[in-house]
Protein backbone atom coordinates (compact mmCIF):
# COMPACT_ATOMS: atom_id res chain seq x y z
CA UNK A 1 0.00 0.00 0.00
CA UNK A 2 1.47 3.33 -1.03
CA UNK A 3 1.55 6.37 1.21
CA UNK A 4 -0.66 9.30 0.37
CA UNK A 5 1.22 12.32 -0.87
CA UNK A 6 0.69 15.49 1.09
CA UNK A 7 -0.31 18.34 -1.19
CA UNK A 8 0.02 22.01 -0.45
CA UNK A 9 -3.15 24.04 -0.78
CA UNK A 10 -2.60 26.52 -3.57
CA UNK A 11 -5.67 28.67 -2.96
CA UNK A 12 -4.42 31.18 -0.41
CA UNK A 13 -6.08 34.45 -1.36
CA UNK A 14 -8.57 36.04 -3.75
CA UNK A 15 -5.95 36.28 -6.51
CA UNK A 16 -5.25 32.54 -6.48
CA UNK A 17 -9.00 31.84 -6.42
CA UNK A 18 -9.34 34.16 -9.44
CA UNK A 19 -6.67 32.06 -11.19
CA UNK A 20 -8.67 28.90 -10.49
CA UNK A 21 -11.84 30.53 -11.85
CA UNK A 22 -9.96 31.52 -15.03
CA UNK A 23 -8.61 27.96 -15.36
CA UNK A 24 -12.11 26.48 -14.93
CA UNK A 25 -13.50 28.92 -17.52
CA UNK A 26 -10.75 27.89 -19.96
CA UNK A 27 -11.60 24.22 -19.40
CA UNK A 28 -15.28 24.96 -20.03
CA UNK A 29 -14.45 26.82 -23.24
CA UNK A 30 -12.19 23.99 -24.43
CA UNK A 31 -14.92 21.41 -23.86
CA UNK A 32 -17.56 23.66 -25.40
CA UNK A 33 -15.55 24.15 -28.60
CA UNK A 34 -14.09 20.63 -28.87
CA UNK A 35 -17.05 18.55 -27.70
CA UNK A 36 -20.18 20.73 -27.90
CA UNK A 37 -22.53 17.73 -27.99
CA UNK A 38 -21.13 16.03 -24.89
CA UNK A 39 -23.66 17.08 -22.26
CA UNK A 40 -22.07 15.71 -19.08
CA UNK A 41 -18.54 17.09 -19.48
CA UNK A 42 -19.95 20.45 -20.52
CA UNK A 43 -22.38 20.54 -17.59
CA UNK A 44 -19.71 19.46 -15.11
CA UNK A 45 -17.34 22.12 -16.39
CA UNK A 46 -20.08 24.75 -16.14
CA UNK A 47 -20.81 23.70 -12.55
CA UNK A 48 -17.08 23.96 -11.76
CA UNK A 49 -17.04 27.52 -13.13
CA UNK A 50 -20.01 28.40 -10.93
CA UNK A 51 -18.42 26.84 -7.84
CA UNK A 52 -15.21 28.78 -8.47
CA UNK A 53 -17.17 32.03 -9.00
CA UNK A 54 -19.10 31.50 -5.76
CA UNK A 55 -15.88 30.65 -3.94
CA UNK A 56 -14.18 33.74 -5.30
CA UNK A 57 -17.04 35.83 -3.93
CA UNK A 58 -16.47 34.25 -0.51
CA UNK A 59 -12.71 34.83 -0.66
CA UNK A 60 -13.12 38.49 -1.66
CA UNK A 61 -15.78 39.08 0.98
CA UNK A 62 -13.60 37.64 3.74
CA UNK A 63 -10.53 39.56 2.51
CA UNK A 64 -12.42 42.87 2.46
CA UNK A 65 -14.21 42.18 5.75
CA UNK A 66 -10.88 41.53 7.50
CA UNK A 67 -9.35 44.66 5.98
CA UNK A 68 -12.32 46.74 7.15
CA UNK A 69 -12.08 45.28 10.65
CA UNK A 70 -8.33 45.92 10.83
CA UNK A 71 -8.92 49.52 9.72
CA UNK A 72 -11.72 49.95 12.27
CA UNK A 73 -14.23 50.51 9.49
CA UNK A 74 -17.77 49.15 9.55
CA UNK A 75 -18.56 46.14 7.36
CA UNK A 76 -21.85 45.76 5.54
CA UNK A 77 -22.62 42.32 4.08
CA UNK A 78 -25.71 43.55 2.25
CA UNK A 79 -23.75 46.33 0.57
CA UNK A 80 -21.03 43.89 -0.48
CA UNK A 81 -23.56 41.59 -2.16
CA UNK A 82 -25.29 44.55 -3.85
CA UNK A 83 -21.95 45.70 -5.22
CA UNK A 84 -21.10 42.21 -6.48
CA UNK A 85 -24.41 41.84 -8.30
CA UNK A 86 -24.08 45.34 -9.76
CA UNK A 87 -20.63 44.49 -11.09
CA UNK A 88 -21.40 40.89 -12.14
CA UNK A 89 -25.14 40.36 -12.76
CA UNK A 90 -24.58 36.65 -13.55
CA UNK A 91 -23.05 36.05 -10.11
CA UNK A 92 -26.36 35.25 -8.44
CA UNK A 93 -26.97 32.48 -10.98
CA UNK A 94 -23.46 31.11 -10.35
CA UNK A 95 -24.02 31.10 -6.60
CA UNK A 96 -27.39 29.38 -7.02
CA UNK A 97 -25.89 26.70 -9.28
CA UNK A 98 -22.93 26.15 -6.92
CA UNK A 99 -25.19 25.85 -3.87
CA UNK A 100 -27.66 23.61 -5.68
CA UNK A 101 -24.88 21.27 -6.79
CA UNK A 102 -23.57 21.14 -3.23
CA UNK A 103 -26.85 20.85 -1.30
CA UNK A 104 -28.96 19.03 -3.92
CA UNK A 105 -31.82 21.49 -3.82
CA UNK A 106 -32.30 25.05 -4.98
CA UNK A 107 -32.50 27.68 -2.27
CA UNK A 108 -33.09 31.36 -2.96
CA UNK A 109 -30.33 33.25 -1.13
CA UNK A 110 -30.05 36.92 -0.34
CA UNK A 111 -32.90 37.76 -2.71
CA UNK A 112 -30.53 37.94 -5.64
CA UNK A 113 -32.77 36.11 -8.14
CA UNK A 114 -30.41 33.19 -8.65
Amino acid sequence: MSKATKHTAIIRDPASMWSKLAWDADCFRDIQTSYPDEREPLAYAAINVCIAAASLQDWVKEFLRRAANEAGSPWDDARFFQDVISAVPEQSACVAIANTSKHSEFQQRRGLNG
